[in-house]
């Protein structure tokens, strides 16, 4: 029997009630502890040893242990060395305030503290007498007379006691009350409000009793909350949220408050007024959530625990050999391989939840969480002694032990009463409208098992976990995989069950006095012989576009091929393969081709697709989709079809299904047809034939990729997929406009290169980022697109041209331009114009705005530019000096130009900008360069003046003739940026010529020739100061270049380098250079020591005149002083040969007399 194999655990039969058990102590320790709750125990008792989170609301569904957990810790809480007081408040009452009252007045009756006296007590006494004493004067002498009884003979003494908070008066007061009041009970509790009840009893329980605090449980919250009136709602989430602020404050003790619910309160929506909504949000905010998550590897453990076996029965399962295989077989479903390994699926499901199929299981804590209450949950089923529960199921059975096993239909029974109560979930109440008219159709127990099986996951709805098909229907109702099959086939016959190919389960067949079949084939014969067969299958097909992912990953933006469907016939037909761009934007089209034929891709058809942005695919299958796509039409006509609706409103869900499975059938179809990885089809390109198809997806993807490559080489590379695509969205059109706005205007648009606005973020993409505006290299793409543009505008110059043409040029081929950047290109290339251009919309002027420019965008072939001849003048004037100058690009054209001009001025050689009347050229050049120099060192500018009236004039071309400007400023550029070089060639030849050498000669070797010839390696030649410098700077030299030699005897010479010359310097240079060859070339031709004695005495000792042995003492330095200073003195009345001929003869006197 399988009541001895099994025995059923009662101690889970009832569900825990903490108002009744929290003094339960075999509840309290039959508590079996998962992981899950022991992380939930844990986070509550950490809480009380941190004084942390001291209100949260504890959600789980139903039948999940919450309440048996919170036992348990109370039952933890109230056992410490400073216990907490648990309170239980239930949510039945109407007033919330009154209902926390009674809880705390339960409270102390469980703790014996009845007799707890907070400070209110005694106030409110005291209150009491005094409105006695005020309005009730009978009732007062009465109480005068009641004291007198007991002693107290004064009214105000009484009353100074109570004041005290003395026990014996509150007693006292107690005792009298009845009296007074015709028998009434002093109950305080019911006069003061509950907030501050809470908070003196919990400051009384922490001084005079050792208690912590309070630990206050709000079970059933979620009900309290569906069931409340919205009239006193807000009025009781006060209550409640003034209760969390305490529990948030600490005083002499502490405060917890745990709500209770079943799910959270923003689930709740649909049930709640907007008023009751607004009233929570202020608890809502005041309340942590805390999951209570019970895993499913612990719920199935729990189940376990509850069905209890000893080892032999154990042992015998393995023996039930229909259970068992179907029960291993059921591991193979996601929703068991994916939660276990194989040794834990036998474990805890196959054998720890025996008798209960493993799909059983799985079903029961499925519907459990969507539908139990506590009357109706997982442990009531396992274990409550009634009908449709397990209890009762092992107690009555007789089954033969080869056929045990609980299967899964059980659950539908046990649950059915909750699924007709539950209208608030729409899908578990219509599955189970649909499963009951599906029973009354089913002729035996084991079809109506398998209805219920099928009801029970459609209501789980976890069609990745659990799928109605036969494998698993089988498995959940312990049958073999045929025995199911013969059932659906009736079922299926009966009409009772539909299989959905799409989704490969079976559903409910909502049939209701109407063939469906029958009436969905009536219509499809009716239908015209045309029919779109192929416009309906482009709209269900899945084939609908291809991205080329490597293109678009390179050029930053999305590009895409559209899938289109064409019959041979239609192909002959297409005038030029551009119609179909024409008919559907798309960067590239993929062209199926339908036949019911098969199709030969001959010459004919090949140049009607002759295009190449055209793939085209020849499927080697014929079509034969065309029955089911008629059928598919006639299904949407029915559902279009108001009266059928009307009349046949439970039909409209198997409609759709109906369409559905259709599509999918298509869609195999197309897949398999299709499939450029399988050779199933040929494809063709720009008259390439690719019969072998594809090795897999990825490189038929980068054979798309490769087309876009070569079509749209030169597209512009934008970074940013929400304004470089073919249509923006409103947000982003009205960022664009702005800027384009801006642009137009030429405001400042510094504002845009920081932040996260739309516009910052557009204009940094479109402009910053690719160099357009922002300096650095301009993107190559973006860079060519804006010619494109400069040169529309050119075409427009005194000539009305549409817009057309521009759009087909930049969208078209290499460029492929999205249309969201276009209007801000065309916006910058318009601003550069310094007259303003004609815009037109057809025959009428239009302004030139944003709004033009995106209506432009829309319809470029209504609109036209025209540009007078001058503008253009002017734009190519500026764009001629943006190339001789380098002016960076921007907005601001004119303050861009000058500013690059101004950079290249400062940049020059003083030797140039300083330039005067020896300019070395002619009169004419010499004073434009001078002109144009002046005008260039100069601080304040107006630019559009400066560029188009002074600088023109300046350089002597005529008003408005710009081209002989630009002439003219290349040829004073170039004498200026070369004017150095000149300066230095002619500072060379001066040299060459005085050393008597030839032009071509090297400058180094002139003048080391010159050197060796005239001063050789003698040293005592006397030399004044700067020929001594030329002469040791040629005797150092390093270089051969001309320049780097003539710069530095620029400076030795005329003490200025060459860079910075003025006018009358090359003069100089020639000057002092001739100077240095005369004093060399004299010294050379009087000989050596002419009129100068030797400082060396023949025959006499020379190191008699080294002076490096001599101390420099004192005397010895005034002496050398006195010397230079008698020297000095002369200055320039004698020459240096003539002082050193002097100190020679003093030397030699002086040293004739110390030899004599």
């Amino acid at each position: 029997m399988l009541k001895d194999m099994v025995k059923i655990d009662k101690r889970f039969e009832n569900s825990i009630n903490l108002y009744l058990d929290i003094d339960n102590r075999n509840k309290i320790d039959s508590y079996v502890y998962t992981r899950s709750s022991q992380n939930i125990m844990d986070y509550y008792l950490d809480n009380i040893d941190n004084d942390r989170n001291h209100a949260t609301m504890l959600i789980g569904p139903y039948g999940k242990g919450k309440s048996h957990m919170l036992l348990v810790l109370l039952d933890k809480v109230r056992s410490m060395e400073h216990p907490y007081l648990p309170i239980i408040i239930s949510g039945t009452g109407d007033d919330l305030n009154q209902v926390f009252l009674i809880g705390l007045t339960d409270a102390l009756k469980r703790a014996r503290l009845e007799k707890l006296a907070p400070e209110s007590y005694y106030s409110e006494a005291a209150r009491r007498i005094g409105q006695w004493k005020c309005d009730f004067p009978d009732a007062y002498d009465r109480f005068k007379a009641e004291l007198h009884k007991l002693g107290i003979g004064s009214v105000d003494d009484f009353t100074r006691e109570l004041g005290r908070q003395s026990k014996k008066a509150l007693g006292m007061f107690e005792q009298i009350y009845p009296v007074i009041t015709s028998g009434s009970e002093f109950k305080p509790f019911l006069m003061v409000e509950t907030v501050r009840i809470y908070e003196q009893i919990r400051d009384v329980l922490a001084r005079e009793y050792g208690y912590s605090g309070l630990y206050i449980i709000f079970d059933e919250f979620s009900k309290y909350v569906e069931g409340h009136e919205k009239d006193t709602f807000a009025k009781d989430m006060k209550v409640l949220q003034d209760m969390c602020e305490l529990a948030g404050r600490s005083g002499d003790g502490r405060i917890y408050l745990t709500c209770v619910a079943h799910k959270s309160i923003k689930e709740y929506d649909a049930k709640l007024s907007g008023e009751m909504k607004n009233a929570f949000r202020g608890v809502e905010a005041r309340l942590d959530e805390v999951r209570f998550v019970v895993s499913s590897q612990n719920n199935y453990e729990l189940i376990g625990n509850v069905i209890r076996k000893d080892n032999n029965a154990l042992k015998r399962i393995r023996r039930i050999e229909r259970y068992y295989q179907n029960a291993i077989k059921s591991y193979s479903f996601s929703c068991f391989s994916g939660l276990f390994d194989e040794d834990d699926f036998r474990k805890y499901v196959v054998e720890g939840c025996f008798p209960l199929m493993p799909l059983t299981a799985y079903m029961l804590l499925h519907i459990s969480e969507k539908v139990a209450q506590n009357e109706r949950s997982i442990f009531t089923y396992l274990s409550h002694d009634e009908k449709g529960s397990l209890c009762r199921i092992v107690e009555e059975c007789t089954l033969d032990e080869a056929d045990y096993g609980v299967t899964a239909d059980t659950i539908y029974d046990y649950f059915k009463s909750l699924f007709r109560a539950d209208g608030t979930d729409a899908l578990i109440h219509n599955e189970w409208l649909k499963a009951e008219y599906a029973l009354e159709r089913a002729e035996d127990e084991d079809e109506k098992k398998v209805i219920k099986v099928i009801a029970l996951i459609g209501i789980i709805d976890r069609p990745d976990e659990v799928s109605a098909d036969m494998e698993h229907i089988a498995c959940s109702l312990n049958i073999t995989s045929e025995e199911c099959s013969a059932i659906m086939d009736r079922l299926v016959e009966r009409k009772a069950v539909i299989y959905r190919r799409r989704k490969h389960a079976y559903c409910f067949y909502n049939n209701v006095g109407v063939d469906i079949q029958a009436e969905i084939a009536g219509r499809a014969a009716k239908l015209p012989a045309d029919a779109d067969i192929l416009g309906t299958l482009k709209s269900i097909s899945e084939l609908d576009y291809v991205l080329p992912k490597k293109y678009n990953q390179d050029f930053s933006m999305t590009r895409y091929f559209e899938y289109v469907f064409m019959t041979p016939e239609q192909i002959s037909r297409l005038p030029k393969p551009s119609v179909l761009f024409e008919q559907r934007f798309s960067d590239g089209k993929i062209v199926a081709v339908v036949s019911e034929q098969p199709v030969e891709y001959d010459e004919q058809l090949f140049e009607r697709l002759n295009d190449k942005r055209i793939v085209v695919l020849v499927p080697q299958m014929v079509f034969n989709q065309t029955d089911n796509i008629r059928k598919y039409i006639a299904a949407r006509e029915l559902i279009k079809d108001k009266a059928f609706i009307d009349e046949n409103a439970v039909l409209e869900q198997e409609l759709v299904n109906y369409c559905d499975d259709a599509a999918y059938e298509v869609n195999r179809y197309l897949e398999e047809a299709f499939d450029t990885e399988s050779g199933m089809c040929r494809v063709y390109h720009a008259n390439e034939k690719y019969a072998g198809g594809f090795r897999h997806s990825m490189t038929f993807n980068m054979f798309l990729s490769s087309i876009m490559m070569d079509y749209y080489d030169n597209a512009p590379i934008v970074n940013n997929e929400l304004i470089n695509r073919q249509n923006i969205s409103a947000q982003n059109k009205k960022a664009r406009n702005k800027i384009v706005d801006m642009i137009l205007s030429n405001a400042d648009c510094s504002e845009f290169l920081k932040g996260t606005s739309p516009e910052s973020t557009i204009y940094r993409a479109v402009l910053v980022n690719t160099g357009v505006c922002g300096g650095g290299n301009i993107e190559s793409g973006c860079e060519r697109v804006i010619m494109e543009i400069d040169r529309f505008i050119a075409q427009c110059d005194d000539n009305r041209c549409s817009f057309k043409v521009l759009y087909d040029r930049i969208m078209g081929m290499g460029y492929g331009t999205r249309k969201g950047i276009i209007p801000i290109y065309i916006s910058l290339c318009l601003s550069r114009l310094h007259d303003k251009p004609v815009l037109s919309f057809k025959e009428k002027e239009v302004e030139l705005d944003s709004g033009t420019l995106g209506n432009v965008n829309d319809a470029p072939g209504n609109y036209y530019l025209y540009v007078e001849h001058k503008s253009i003048e002017k734009q190519n004037y500026i764009n001629e000096l943006k190339k001789l100058f380098g002016a960076g690009t921007g907005q601001d054209d004119d303050r861009g130009v000058l500013t690059g001009i101004l950079r290249w001025f400062r940049a020059l050689p003083q030797a140039a900008s300083n330039i005067g009347r020896d300019a070395r050229c002619d009169e004419n050049m010499a004073a434009k360069l001078k002109k144009l120099c002046s005008m260039l060192r100069r601080q304040d500018y107006n630019p559009h003046d400066f560029l188009f009236t002074e600088l023109p004039a300046g350089v002597g071309a005529d008003k408005g003739d710009y081209v002989s400007a630009i002439d003219e400023l290349v040829r004073l550029k170039q004498f200026l940026d070369h004017y150095l070089e000149n300066v230095s060639s002619e500072a060379a030849s001066i040299i060459k010529r005085r050393c008597g050498a030839d032009e071509q000669d090297s400058l180094r070797a002139v003048l080391d020739g010159y050197n060796a010839r005239y001063t050789g390696q003698r040293k005592d030649i006397i030399l004044n100061r700067r020929t001594q410098s030329i002469v040791r700077y040629i005797y150092g030299l390093s270089t051969f270049d001309d320049a780097e030699i003539v710069s530095g005897l620029s400076k030795l010479v005329t003490d200025i380098y060459i860079d910075d010359w003025r006018d009358g310097m090359l003069e100089n240079f020639k000057r002092g250079w001739n100077e240095f060859c005369d004093e060399i070339e004299s010294e050379h031709s009087a000989g050596s020591g002419t009129g100068i004695e030797k400082l060396l005495l023949e025959g006499q000792d020379q190191n008699l005149l080294d002076g490096s042995d001599t101390d420099d003492n004192s005397t010895s330095y005034f002496l050398k002083n006195a010397i230079r200073e008698a020297i000095d003195e002369f200055g320039d009345s004698l020459d240096t040969k003539e002082k050193v001929a002097v100190l020679a003869r003093v030397l030699a006197e002086l040293v004739a007399g110390e030899n004599t």
